[in-house]
């Protein structure tokens, strides 16, 4: 479950910028009310995430989720540029992910 709890915690921070960008300054009373519902959520779920999981896990794959989500939302949504560079950094931070969830799950040895 602490592991859903992270991609909820990165897809809150997601929304969070996105609604940063939609409530212009905080002069947009809805967005802007979402902005703080979602900021609010995302360490919720990370602190919930980290009854079971360490905090160097737990936050180092809340940024991943947040990271890989903000480029595929900039890539598809937003029509930002896609290169060999940033395909492979995202594939290091998957790798990351992966490596941290198996040291937490005990099939790798730290």
């Amino acid at each position: 479950m602490a592991w859903l709890y992270l991609l909820f915690a990165g897809l809150c921070e997601v929304a969070w910028i996105v609604t940063l960008k939609l409530n212009d300054g905080f002069t947009k009373l809805w967005p802007s009310i979402f902005a703080l519902a979602f900021i609010l959520a995302g360490p919720l779920f990370v602190s919930l995430a980290m009854k079971t999981l360490g905090m160097g896990t737990s936050y180092a794959v809340w940024v991943g989720v947040n990271c890989i989500l903000m480029l595929l939302l900039g890539i598809f949504y937003f029509n930002e540029p896609l290169s060999l560079t940033k395909i492979a950094c995202v594939g290091l931070i998957v790798a990351g992910a992966v490596g941290l969830k198996l040291i937490e799950a005990g099939v790798v040895k730290s």
